[in-house]
């Protein structure tokens, strides 16, 4: 991964940080928002192997 990948996911890791902040969620329901990605990426994992990014597989 280069340096410039890396930027660009710390960027969009704060972003979701910031947004989650925003809406006073409590700890309980940032995890269950995480468990939720985690289960819809993990259904799309075969689509992720056969395309580029990841806006082809979720849009």
């Amino acid at each position: 991964m280069t340096e410039q990948e890396r930027r660009k996911i710390d960027e969009i890791y704060q972003n979701i940080i910031n947004l989650l902040a925003q809406e006073g969620l409590t700890y309980r329901q940032v995890r269950c928002i995480m468990g939720m990605l985690d289960t819809h990426l993990r259904k799309k994992e075969q689509n992720f192997l056969k395309k580029a990014t990841a806006k082809e597989v979720l849009s």
